[in-house]
Protein backbone atom coordinates (compact mmCIF):
# COMPACT_ATOMS: atom_id res chain seq x y z
CA UNK A 1 0.00 0.00 0.00
CA UNK A 2 2.71 2.23 1.10
CA UNK A 3 4.58 1.83 -2.84
CA UNK A 4 0.99 2.03 -4.32
CA UNK A 5 0.85 5.39 -2.42
CA UNK A 6 4.51 6.59 -3.05
CA UNK A 7 3.75 5.55 -7.06
CA UNK A 8 1.26 7.98 -7.28
CA UNK A 9 2.76 10.69 -5.54
CA UNK A 10 5.82 10.11 -7.87
CA UNK A 11 3.51 10.09 -11.05
CA UNK A 12 1.62 13.39 -9.59
CA UNK A 13 4.71 15.21 -9.16
CA UNK A 14 6.34 14.39 -12.59
CA UNK A 15 3.16 15.17 -14.46
CA UNK A 16 3.33 18.59 -12.73
CA UNK A 17 6.83 19.08 -13.49
CA UNK A 18 6.44 17.80 -16.90
CA UNK A 19 3.59 20.25 -17.04
CA UNK A 20 5.67 22.70 -16.18
CA UNK A 21 8.62 22.28 -18.31
CA UNK A 22 6.68 22.02 -21.51
CA UNK A 23 4.42 24.87 -20.85
CA UNK A 24 1.58 22.52 -21.16
CA UNK A 25 -1.38 25.20 -19.39
CA UNK A 26 -0.27 28.08 -21.56
CA UNK A 27 -1.06 28.28 -25.16
CA UNK A 28 1.69 28.15 -28.09
CA UNK A 29 3.41 31.86 -29.10
CA UNK A 30 1.39 32.90 -31.91
CA UNK A 31 4.01 33.35 -34.88
CA UNK A 32 5.04 36.52 -35.90
CA UNK A 33 2.78 38.37 -38.55
CA UNK A 34 3.78 38.01 -41.69
CA UNK A 35 3.05 40.23 -44.88
CA UNK A 36 -0.07 39.02 -46.35
CA UNK A 37 -0.07 38.20 -50.24
CA UNK A 38 -0.19 41.72 -52.27
CA UNK A 39 1.15 43.03 -55.50
CA UNK A 40 3.26 45.89 -55.37
CA UNK A 41 3.29 48.02 -58.39
CA UNK A 42 5.92 50.87 -59.14
CA UNK A 43 5.73 52.76 -62.20
CA UNK A 44 3.79 49.22 -63.71
CA UNK A 45 6.92 47.40 -62.09
CA UNK A 46 5.84 44.22 -60.25
CA UNK A 47 7.90 44.43 -56.85
CA UNK A 48 5.77 41.64 -54.91
CA UNK A 49 8.88 39.65 -55.28
CA UNK A 50 10.74 41.21 -52.53
CA UNK A 51 8.14 41.22 -50.35
CA UNK A 52 9.07 39.25 -46.93
CA UNK A 53 11.86 37.83 -48.75
CA UNK A 54 16.04 38.35 -47.31
CA UNK A 55 18.04 41.08 -49.74
CA UNK A 56 20.28 38.91 -52.77
CA UNK A 57 21.18 41.72 -54.68
CA UNK A 58 23.22 44.55 -53.56
CA UNK A 59 22.93 46.93 -56.78
CA UNK A 60 21.73 50.53 -55.29
CA UNK A 61 18.18 49.74 -57.58
CA UNK A 62 17.78 46.30 -56.32
CA UNK A 63 18.06 47.46 -52.72
CA UNK A 64 15.25 50.16 -53.64
CA UNK A 65 12.74 47.90 -55.06
CA UNK A 66 13.51 45.87 -51.87
CA UNK A 67 13.18 48.45 -49.47
CA UNK A 68 10.07 49.82 -51.78
CA UNK A 69 8.43 46.50 -51.58
CA UNK A 70 8.88 45.03 -48.29
CA UNK A 71 7.46 48.93 -46.87
CA UNK A 72 4.77 48.91 -48.73
CA UNK A 73 3.78 45.92 -47.07
CA UNK A 74 3.81 47.48 -43.47
CA UNK A 75 -0.08 47.78 -42.96
CA UNK A 76 -0.55 44.10 -43.79
CA UNK A 77 1.96 43.55 -40.66
CA UNK A 78 0.54 45.78 -37.89
CA UNK A 79 -0.92 44.13 -34.89
CA UNK A 80 -4.49 45.53 -35.05
CA UNK A 81 -5.11 44.23 -31.11
CA UNK A 82 -2.71 46.80 -30.53
CA UNK A 83 -3.38 50.16 -28.34
CA UNK A 84 -2.83 53.07 -31.47
CA UNK A 85 0.76 53.99 -29.66
CA UNK A 86 2.10 50.66 -30.21
CA UNK A 87 0.90 49.90 -33.98
CA UNK A 88 2.67 53.06 -33.98
CA UNK A 89 5.38 52.09 -33.28
CA UNK A 90 5.67 48.49 -34.79
CA UNK A 91 4.88 50.63 -37.98
CA UNK A 92 7.69 53.03 -37.17
CA UNK A 93 10.24 49.84 -36.44
CA UNK A 94 9.56 47.62 -39.44
CA UNK A 95 10.19 50.75 -41.43
CA UNK A 96 13.40 51.75 -39.82
CA UNK A 97 14.50 47.59 -39.97
CA UNK A 98 13.60 48.24 -43.57
CA UNK A 99 16.14 50.96 -43.51
CA UNK A 100 18.89 49.39 -41.76
CA UNK A 101 18.46 46.15 -43.53
CA UNK A 102 18.54 48.06 -47.18
CA UNK A 103 21.64 50.44 -46.17
CA UNK A 104 23.51 47.35 -44.55
CA UNK A 105 23.08 45.33 -47.50
CA UNK A 106 24.40 48.29 -50.21
CA UNK A 107 27.07 47.63 -52.02
CA UNK A 108 27.66 51.13 -52.84
CA UNK A 109 28.75 52.42 -49.60
CA UNK A 110 29.14 56.09 -50.51
CA UNK A 111 25.34 55.99 -51.13
CA UNK A 112 24.39 54.14 -48.28
CA UNK A 113 26.61 56.78 -45.93
CA UNK A 114 25.09 59.30 -47.76
CA UNK A 115 21.68 58.40 -47.16
CA UNK A 116 22.74 57.88 -43.34
CA UNK A 117 23.55 61.80 -43.73
CA UNK A 118 20.82 63.03 -45.61
CA UNK A 119 17.96 60.57 -44.04
CA UNK A 120 18.85 59.58 -40.46
CA UNK A 121 16.74 57.32 -38.56
CA UNK A 122 15.82 58.74 -35.88
CA UNK A 123 13.73 57.26 -32.32
CA UNK A 124 10.10 56.97 -32.18
CA UNK A 125 9.40 59.68 -29.53
CA UNK A 126 11.79 62.14 -31.79
CA UNK A 127 9.56 61.50 -34.64
CA UNK A 128 6.12 61.74 -32.73
CA UNK A 129 6.95 64.75 -31.45
CA UNK A 130 8.59 66.63 -34.66
CA UNK A 131 6.01 65.11 -36.48
CA UNK A 132 3.25 67.13 -33.93
CA UNK A 133 5.21 70.03 -34.31
CA UNK A 134 6.21 70.31 -38.16
CA UNK A 135 2.18 69.26 -38.88
CA UNK A 136 0.66 71.28 -35.81
CA UNK A 137 -1.14 67.99 -35.34
CA UNK A 138 -2.19 66.20 -31.53
CA UNK A 139 -0.34 63.13 -30.46
CA UNK A 140 -3.38 60.91 -31.70
CA UNK A 141 -3.04 62.58 -34.93
CA UNK A 142 0.89 61.99 -35.28
CA UNK A 143 0.10 58.24 -34.45
CA UNK A 144 -2.19 58.22 -37.02
CA UNK A 145 -0.08 59.78 -39.68
CA UNK A 146 2.87 57.62 -38.80
CA UNK A 147 0.75 54.34 -39.44
CA UNK A 148 -0.80 56.12 -42.68
CA UNK A 149 2.61 57.26 -44.09
CA UNK A 150 5.07 54.02 -42.59
CA UNK A 151 4.37 52.58 -46.28
CA UNK A 152 4.72 55.60 -48.36
CA UNK A 153 8.31 56.18 -49.48
CA UNK A 154 10.35 58.88 -50.80
CA UNK A 155 9.87 59.92 -54.36
CA UNK A 156 13.09 61.67 -54.80
CA UNK A 157 15.25 59.26 -53.49
CA UNK A 158 12.98 56.53 -55.52
CA UNK A 159 13.70 59.02 -58.71
CA UNK A 160 17.36 58.82 -57.92
CA UNK A 161 17.34 55.27 -57.82
CA UNK A 162 15.78 55.07 -61.15
CA UNK A 163 12.20 53.90 -60.14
Amino acid sequence: MKKRKFLLLLLLLLSVCAAFFFNFDRPAPSPAPQPASQTVLVDGKDLSRYVGKPIVTTDNISIREWYVANVSSIPQQLDGSLPLKERARQAFELRNKYIREARAAMADRITAEELNKSHPVATFEDFLRSKMQRKHMSEEEALEDIIRTAPITNKNVNKSFGL
